[in-house]
């Protein structure tokens, strides 16, 4: 799907599928689609996540959307959230 030109990719845990050296093309790939357009990018690995390849951050919880500008705080909030912090029991 690469392989075409958009200004929107959804892109589902791409790097979580082959070897070393596929998750390397696949990530090299996404730091150049940065420069060219924008994608969503989701996965469970919330190692994948840095402020280098991505500049926002959301989680879904109970239906709602919540929005962060700041990649390294959601993270920090989806671990809480996963831990069963009170905060999140109330969305």
């Amino acid at each position: 799907s690469i392989a075409f030109k958009f200004d929107l990719y959804l892109i589902d845990e791409i790097t979580a599928a082959g070897d070393l050296t596929f998750r390397k093309k696949c990530r090299d790939k996404l730091i150049e689609l940065k420069n060219k357009s924008d994608f969503i990018y989701v996965s469970h690995n919330l190692g994948e996540y840095n402020q280098a390849l991505f500049n926002k951050a959301a989680i879904i919880n109970n239906g709602y959307l919540i929005k962060f500008d700041n990649v390294k705080t959601a993270v920090k909030e989806y671990k809480k959230m996963l831990n069963g912090d009170k905060k999140w029991l109330k969305i």
